[in-house]
């Protein structure tokens, strides 16, 4: 249920925010600390990254050698953004004892959720396996929806298309990505040599399939949650 909510209210929240603030408050309703709740939520944000490199990376394995799925840039970047927020963190730190108080409960938390990996392996191997099912469902859905509008374009380039758009989604702050999700998918599937018609019949096929139908079972969740005091 909870999962299902996401789809729903992700149309009046951002997409960035939806899901995280959708599953903590289900875990801190459920009995969780806010910490141990927090924490859940980024290793499962943590493990669906690892899972999409790891579905992209297999799915570039038969493009040959000259192919990566991640360039030295964008490892380049990532790297830096890391840096950048492990230098907030330790300025705040610095600065604020409530703000160190935070980081140690946050670590303990984390050391728990470790030593819970540890003790069963089994679970974290479903849970990666879950996440790249997860990933590569979506970019199936949505290289059906560009056959269905009448395009025909390489698996990859369809990867490459759809996670660009996802993280133009998450970067503009709009509900659902709506705008933002649209722009890059048609742009992308341009650009990848799709007439511009179907280009666009493919964008609004796909998001009427990964967002708006969703959003149906979603907002029923949302009222079911809220009815049990879980949201």
């Amino acid at each position: 249920l909870a999962q299902l909510a996401v789809g729903g209210l992700r149309l009046v929240v951002p997409s960035a925010l939806s899901q995280p603030a959708v599953t903590v408050r289900y875990l801190v309703r459920s009995g969780a600390s806010v910490p141990d709740a927090a924490t859940t939520v980024g290793a499962s944000q943590s493990a669906q990254l690892v899972a999409t490199a790891a579905v992209v990376g297999v799915l570039g394995l038969g493009t040959g050698p000259g192919w990566s799925p991640m360039g030295g840039g964008a490892l380049a970047v990532g790297a830096a953004v890391l840096a950048g927020l492990a230098g907030v963190a330790a300025v705040a730190a610095s600065l604020s004892r409530r703000v160190r108080g935070w980081l140690r409960v946050a670590w303990r938390s984390q050391q728990d959720l470790a030593a819970h990996a540890r003790r069963h392996p089994g679970r974290v191997g479903v849970g990666l396996l879950a996440s790249a099912g997860l990933t590569l469902t979506h970019v199936l859905a949505f290289a059906a929806c560009v056959a269905a509008a009448g395009g025909s374009l390489p698996l990859l380039t369809l990867v490459a298309v759809y996670l660009g758009a996802a993280a133009a989604g998450s970067l503009v702050p709009t509900p659902g990505g709506i705008g933002a999700v649209e722009a890059a998918l048609v742009a992308g599937l341009a650009a990848a040599g799709l007439a511009l018609p179907v280009a666009t019949a493919a964008t609004l096929l796909s998001r009427l399939v990964a967002v708006w139908l969703p959003a149906l079972p979603g907002l029923a969740a949302v009222a079911v949650l809220r009815r049990r005091h879980l949201l």
